[in-house]
């Protein structure tokens, strides 16, 4: 089953492959994206298996402090890029980020941002491989090898047959299977425990602050500067609002994706806050959302959440 789901974006992209006549419409996806896509496409870009399965482990070890980089970081860096960047990088008419320092500075410049900016593309989209590879080998008779190398195949294909409008499209459906499962657990997990206002109240008061300042505000300021200075640079989103329709639907698209990935980002803080209560004590704090799963989703309804964890992996990749 998961295969097939895997086979089923593979479908989409050579179907969506069936509109692409120009470098334009491969890269840019024809410049043709709604604010729907764009949305989608933003916040499943981002929101992946970090947000998932370690922000919780984070906030179970440090309470609201674990959050501070992600979701908080990562959505605040979205919606700045969005007010900030995306319509003025759009009406300039680049097709890639790199175009930017070329008409700014010189091609031996540009080439040097993209030898810059490569490896950590390469390595973001590795962890995100990693992370399909094991929940595929836990749920399947596969090795870690070959879920690794089935995912990684699978995603470049239609990568590379579809684009970027391959991608918007995939990422728009893989982002709503996402929500729908996040919201399911979260609701069935706050049943469990007396509600959101239950599980504060039963949180110690000293794990409810979101700014950890025991190494100084210094320290926070840093924290913050890694997801926000590594978004705004980053092509995988600048490649997605270049896309967009209109440069106001650049900025909307990406801020509204940014406050999705917020608000979808708070789900999996509560069940970090709600996991001591719930589980006790855990070996491994990444295992706390498939373990909370397992327990409270009823069998269909696992299956297919653990298809949501899939999704916002493979929309990152």
């Amino acid at each position: 089953g998961l295969i097939g789901y895997v086979l089923v974006q593979f479908a989409i992209g050579i179907w969506v492959s069936r509109r692409i006549a120009s470098e334009k419409d491969y890269i840019l996806a024809g410049r043709a994206l709604g604010p729907g896509l764009v949305t989608f496409s933003v916040f499943a870009t981002w929101f992946g298996a970090e947000a998932i399965l370690a922000t919780p482990a984070e906030v179970y070890k440090q309470g609201l402090a674990g959050a501070t980089v992600d979701p908080f970081g990562y959505g605040m860096a979205l919606v700045l890029s969005g007010a900030l960047l995306a319509g003025r990088l759009w009406r300039r008419g680049i097709t890639t980020f790199a175009d930017v320092f070329r008409e700014r500075y010189s091609p031996s410049v540009e080439q040097l941002v993209v030898i810059m900016l490569l490896p950590g593309s390469i390595i973001w989209a590795a962890a995100q491989i990693r992370a399909f590879g094991q929940v595929m080998s836990a749920n399947s008779g596969m090795s870690l090898a070959a879920a690794i190398t089935l995912a990684a195949v699978l995603v470049a294909a239609y990568s590379i047959v579809g684009g970027l409008l391959a991608d918007a499209v995939t990422d728009a459906i893989q982002g709503t299977a996402v929500v729908l499962g996040l919201i399911i657990l979260g609701v069935i997990v706050a049943t469990q425990v007396g509600g959101v206002a239950g599980t504060l109240a039963q949180v110690e008061p000293g794990k409810l602050n979101l700014l950890d300042t025991e190494d100084g505000w210094i320290g926070v300021i840093e924290k913050l500067a890694i997801p926000i200075g590594g978004t705004i640079v980053a092509v995988e989103l600048i490649s997605r609002f270049l896309g967009a329709r209109t440069a106001d639907v650049a900025s909307i698209g990406t801020m509204l994706g940014g406050g999705l990935y917020l608000l979808m980002g708070l789900i999996p803080v509560f069940l970090g806050l709600a996991a001591p209560r719930l589980l006790g004590s855990v070996a491994d704090a990444e295992q706390i959302i498939p373990k909370m799963a397992e327990a409270f989703l009823p069998g269909i309804l696992y299956v297919a959440f653990i298809g949501a964890i899939i999704s916002a992996i493979l929309s990152v990749v």
